[in-house]
């Protein structure tokens, strides 16, 4: 028996996937041709809804703005990806008064939810204003007048003060009409303020979907020519514009400042805020013009960082903790300000306490020292004693005063009716005490400005260094009072026109430069006032000055030394470096001969000094008399 041949093993056939295939395709058509059928279904429907439902949006507009809404151009819609209904050239607000202002959009975006619009609905979720424009109508239709050459420029308005109670009752409004819109956007939007002021390339999102939802206000826009950036969302916005507390969040970038606020606040019949705040400007003054500020002019005292606990309550601020960098100078306290209203001036009071205080940084930026002969007739900066009110108390470790160095400082600033005063009540100094007061009056036509300062108990030769080394005192301890008055023009007006009095007294102390035995040789002797080889001991000295703009006239100069006391007088020109001084020289009395109780005095001897300071020639002899 022949056994037959086992078969060749093979695959089973695959009608089932072939099937599950085809069912897969069939599917696919099927749904393909539903979307189809639905897409036609839709613009069909969408075609015959157009006029209704561009009616529906400019309802929706008017309703929003209270305003009428004119479509002047065309109106069309697109299906992917959104739907989306657009007209183009349309106006919100009166357009048949000269007075009236309105709203010129160039293209008005609706978008509906894909899905009711198939369904039948076409609910607006979001409105999109593309270069929106606010207008004068009566700018458009008053005639072009070229301005005369000759006339002066149209003075610039003054800002506009924002009524809290007025606006939150507006926002309010707007908020009740804007219910069911969710997100109003705004793209190259363009506003002019009444005051001259405004906004350009505005690119902003606002989204609410109403109730107690959160409401968020986004986006970029241009501000006095620089680019910002604004955050802001209010947790509640109906509470917070009814005047019910509302977690707050805000946030502003720009060039010129940076501020946050995180906290709680309200806005009903007053703005009320209170949390955590951080502002930081390159520079204040810059700052506060760019917001746009012009009550308050101040000079550029540098950068300006805050970090605070602010608590505000109508035109009243009050910042607690505060911890401040004013021009590179670091300070902590408490400050309380009052913005200002109508006729009432800002104002700033407060406490703040330096580790370092740079108090050259205040005169500098009021009074900037001359560098060039154009520089003497440059105005000083006297505008922020007229437009504000300020009251600090100040106090800092360390602190520099121009060329000197002080420690454990205690001060005042204070501006007032239009007088400044900065007045240094005590100040460990050149290992002694000081004080200093500086007061500017800008009340009269020509402001004046009043320094007087007193020194007790200093080292000589460290309050030598404040004038260039001019005093060749070298040792010793000295009492200092100075007074000088002067316009408050320019550097030009107050190196010419300034008056004052300085009275010095110096004891146990030495003189650079100087020998006294050149008093006991007649001639002229080349003298060097700066040198330090040479120092000559006294006892005393006394120097009473006047100052007559350029001049210091010496009316006394005594120096009690070890072989007598020389006196004199005379003229030193600060500009020119002149001196020209003479006087006497008296010997100390010496026991005469003999052998009864008389006592004879030797001759005075003449001197005078002439030349430039500090390398003048001594000449002595009989013929010289005081100056």
């Amino acid at each position: 028996m022949i056994d037959a041949p086992i078969p060749a093993t093979s695959p089973p056939p695959r009608r089932g996937l072939k099937g599950r295939l085809k069912k897969r395709a069939v599917a696919a058509g099927l749904a393909l041709a539903l979307i189809v059928t639905g897409a036609v279904l839709l613009v069909s429907s969408l075609s015959l809804a157009l006029p209704s439902a561009r009616e529906d949006i400019e309802a929706r507009l008017s309703r929003l703005t209270g305003s009428p809404v004119h479509v002047d151009g065309n109106a069309s819609f697109s299906l992917f990806p959104r739907a989306r209904i657009t007209l183009t050239d349309v106006r919100i607000g009166e357009s048949d008064r000269i007075d009236a202002a309105a709203l010129d959009i160039d293209r008005v975006e609706a978008d509906f939810d894909l899905l009711r619009a198939m369904l039948g609905g076409a609910e607006i979720e979001r409105v999109t204003l593309i270069r929106p424009e606010i207008v004068r109508v009566g700018d458009a239709l008053a005639p072009l007048v070229e301005p005369d050459a000759g006339s002066p420029p149209p003075p610039i308005p003054a800002p506009v003060a924002v009524d809290a109670r007025a606006a939150s009752g507006l926002t309010r409004t707007f908020l009740a009409r804007f219910e069911g819109l969710r997100e109003l956007r705004i793209r190259d939007g363009l506003f002019r303020l009444p005051d001259g002021r405004g906004i350009s390339n505005a690119n902003l999102a606002f989204a609410w979907a109403g109730g107690t939802t959160p409401a968020k206000l986004s986006g970029t826009y241009v501000w006095n020519g620089q680019p910002t950036e604004l955050d802001a969302r209010i947790e509640t916005p109906l509470l917070f514009f009814a005047g019910t507390q509302s977690p707050v969040h805000l946030g502003l970038t720009s060039p010129s400042i940076e501020a946050a606020f995180v906290g709680q606040g309200a806005a009903g019949e007053s703005l009320q805020l209170g949390g955590a705040l951080r502002v930081s400007a390159p520079s204040l003054s810059r700052a506060l013009r760019w917001l746009g500020d012009t009550q308050v002019n101040l000079p550029d005292f540098g950068s300006f960082t805050i970090e605070t606990q602010i608590q505000m309550l109508q035109d009243r601020i009050t910042l607690g903790s505060a911890k401040l960098d004013f021009g590179g100078n670091s300070a902590r306290g408490a400050l309380e300000a009052i913005t200002g209203s109508g006729q009432r001036r800002p104002s700033v009071s407060g406490t703040l306490a330096f580790d370092q205080m740079d108090f050259a940084m205040l005169t500098q930026a009021i009074a900037p020292a001359p560098r060039t002969l154009l520089d003497l007739q440059r105005p000083l900066r006297t505008d922020l004693v007229r437009g504000l009110d300020l009251d600090l108390r100040l106090s800092a470790s360390e602190a520099t005063l121009g060329r000197a160095n002080a420690a454990n400082v205690a001060a005042t600033v204070k501006l007032a009716g239009g007088v400044g005063t900065i007045d240094i009540g005590d100040m460990s100094i050149f290992g002694g005490r000081g004080e200093m007061r500086v007061a500017l009056d800008a009340r009269l036509a020509r402001p004046a400005v009043t320094v007087s300062g007193s020194l007790r108990g200093v080292r000589a030769g460290d309050f030598s260094s404040l004038v260039d080394g001019t005093l060749p005192l070298a040792t010793g301890l000295a009492d200092a009072d100075l007074t000088l008055r002067a316009p408050a023009t320019n550097w030009g007006e107050i190196l010419a026109g300034n008056r004052g009095e300085l009275t010095l007294r110096v004891s146990d102390g030495t003189l650079r430069g100087l020998d006294s035995s050149l008093l006991a040789r007649v001639g002229a002797h080349p003298v060097n006032m700066a040198a330090s080889g040479t120092a000559q001991p006294f006892d005393r000295l006394l120097l009473e000055a006047r100052t007559l703009g350029t001049k210091l006239r010496l009316d006394t100069l005594s120096i009690a030394m070890a072989g007598g006391e020389a006196k004199g007088s005379g003229v030193y020109d600060v500009r020119t470096a002149d001196l020209e001084l003479g006087g006497q020289f008296h010997r100390s009395t010496a026991e005469a001969s003999g052998t009864d109780d008389s006592f004879t005095t030797s001759q005075p001897i003449g001197f005078t000094l002439k030349g430039q300071w500090p390398e003048p020639v001594m000449t002595v002899g009989p013929q010289a008399k005081p100056i």
